[in-house]
């Protein structure tokens, strides 16, 4: 009976280490890889930041962005050995990072609003510059769009109200 239990175990454990791929095998066949990662990014898209932040600790998001690092440097041993600065939570942590980025702006854009025209254009300057109204003209990132605007419109107040100010003195 001992033998049968410890042979079934052992059998188990050999078929649940040989089903799970690892980011070496995902880097060896980048067709399976892909729809994985597609799904995992996909569920990174309109997340709030405690989903996202459990997402970077997600085992088969972790591998095959592990997977698709390597496959984007062309080396996989790079990838393993920078995993921090390449792989599936750098990636997630970046989102994250422009989620915060975002607030912090509008946040300012609510300061910018109270400031004399000349203080608000300068800020305006400093923080927006890649706004097409203020700085570039590029379009904006579709994430800032609505920033970029708000953003704009005061540009153009701010001016608008210093050629007032010229014009009256």
């Amino acid at each position: 009976m001992k033998k049968q239990t410890i042979v079934a175990l052992t059998a188990v454990m050999l078929f649940t280490a040989c089903g799970e791929k690892d980011a070496e095998y995902y880097y060896n066949h980048p067709d399976e890889l892909k729809p994985i990662l597609a799904a995992c990014e996909e569920r990174t898209k309109g997340a709030d930041d405690a989903t996202l932040t459990a997402l970077k600790a997600d085992k088969e998001c972790l591998t095959v962005g592990l997977a698709a690092a390597g496959i984007q440097l062309g080396d996989y041993k790079k990838a393993v050995m920078e995993e921090e600065k390449y792989g599936w939570a750098a990636y997630v942590q970046g989102i994250l990072d422009a989620k915060q980025k975002l607030k912090n702006d509008y946040a300012l854009l609510e300061q910018i609003e109270k400031m004399e025209p000349q203080e608000a254009k300068n800020t305006l300057l400093d923080n927006f510059l890649r706004c097409p109204d203020i700085g570039l003209r590029h379009r904006e990132k579709e994430t800032e769009k609505d920033l970029c605007e708000k953003a704009g419109s005061l540009y153009n107040k701010a001016k608008s109200d210093l050629k007032l100010n010229k014009s009256v003195n």
